[in-house]
């Protein structure tokens, strides 16, 4: 007990995925690995102690889910961790062949939901393989841990001058202010007013089955062009790209389409250097999309683009909310 830090809920995402995973435990989805390579002299002592400084900069990374024997499943913050670092002499081996091999190895959501493991192929290069679950943190978050990691590694190797990281304020500071703004009368408000008029024949269902991800390839020229195009009107590429397939796989009968977008949900004010925090801050929220307004498409763009953003304003509801103005939604 001596390093139990904090007992914390779920945040939706978490209970969302956590459901979705006991429900298919053979689907890796939620399973996130990355690759980066080094080149220079490696200090193996160095990315260890560098690995450690980041689980001790960011208390997410400590955390692990305790299920057994609770009627409400928790996210336990340590004060200290097992560091899940692991160094392998690669000298001789597929790289390729190693990262599937780790990546199908379960990441153990009760005691070492992140691991690294450093591919050494010779004396000037290695790999770094990071395993981890989506319900320990969000892609930004990715692009932080990683960003303070190789500030360590450098610093420590004295490559780079040492310096104070930025503080990550934790996830009990986050849950603690999401759950005032949660209070707010205004945000239940402008969904009911949102999703007005939305029916249950309007929401597409999907059947029960294995989950499974769907894969797209687009040409430079095809990109280029979107490119160009988001830039001339203001929008976001990823939007624009959700919304065309949303109107491809969109019902040819007459009425809206209501599907999921993600956010960032990093727009919660009250808690200081939240662009610092590492968690699973992402959410899912419903968008509407006017297949049949008779407007041009680009009508349409502009129309969902301004709703994204009054969206983006108001992410902190629960699941409960959901199934209170949309009765029938699936679990």
């Amino acid at each position: 007990m001596d390093d139990l830090c904090e007992i914390l809920p779920l945040t939706p995402p978490q209970a969302s995925m956590l459901y979705n995973m006991l429900a298919h435990p053979e689907s890796s989805l939620y399973t996130e690995q990355w690759r980066y390579r080094l080149h220079g002299v490696i200090d193996s002592a160095a990315l260890r102690r560098a690995w450690e400084m980041v689980l001790h900069q960011h208390p997410t990374l400590r955390g692990v889910f305790r299920l057994a024997g609770l009627e409400r499943p928790v996210f336990v913050v340590q004060k200290r961790a097992p560091a899940c670092f692991t160094l392998l002499d690669c000298s001789s081996t597929d790289l390729d062949a190693l990262a599937q091999t780790l990546y199908s190895r379960p990441v153990r959501l009760s005691r070492c939901p992140i691991r690294m493991s450093a591919a050494v192929t010779g004396p000037c290069s290695c790999e770094l393989i990071v395993d981890s679950n989506n319900l320990l943190f969000d892609g930004w978050s990715n692009a932080i841990l990683m960003r303070d990691f190789f500030e360590s590694y450098l610093a420590l190797t004295g490559q780079k001058e040492p310096h104070t990281l930025p503080i990550d304020p934790g996830l009990a500071v986050y849950l603690q202010q999401e759950r005032l703004e949660r209070a707010r009368p205004a945000h239940a408000a402008f969904w009911r007013t949102y999703l007005s008029g939305i029916s249950l024949t309007t929401i597409s269902r999907s059947k029960a089955g294995p989950l499974s991800t769907m894969t797209f390839s687009f040409s430079r020229g095809l990109l280029d062009s979107l490119h160009h195009f988001c830039q001339m009107y203001s929008f976001q590429k990823a939007l624009v790209l959700h919304i065309a397939f949303a109107l491809a796989l969109g019902p040819p009968s007459a009425g809206d389409l209501l599907t999921g977008i993600t956010c960032a949900g990093r727009h919660l004010t009250g808690v200081p250097s939240i662009e610092q925090l590492v968690g699973p801050l992402i959410r899912t929220v419903p968008l509407r999309i006017p297949i049949h307004s008779g407007g041009s498409i680009l009508q349409v763009l502009r129309q969902v683009h301004d709703g994204f953003q009054q969206v983006q304003k108001h992410l902190y509801l629960d699941l409960a909310f959901w199934h209170q103005i949309l009765p029938g939604l699936p679990e």
